[in-house]
């Protein structure tokens, strides 16, 4: 991914038992320019658990490309 042309956006749920936050912190820690949206409430479909925020989430970051 280091030829892609804008930032990744990475949001997860902090109750996800996928992916712990640790792991997800760190994966936006080693991609610079990384926006982490963390969901607190929501597991691993946080669209499911919080379709609101997940879409305000996706919107707001599109948005501002």
């Amino acid at each position: 991914m280091d030829d892609a042309d804008t930032d990744p956006l990475l949001l997860h749920g902090l109750d996800s038992f996928v992916l712990p936050t640790a792991m997800a912190r760190e994966m936006a820690r080693r991609r610079p320019g990384t926006t982490l949206r963390e969901f607190p409430g929501c597991g691993h479909w946080l669209h499911d658990d919080d379709p609101a925020g997940f879409a305000a989430a996706v919107r707001e970051f599109l948005t501002a490309l």
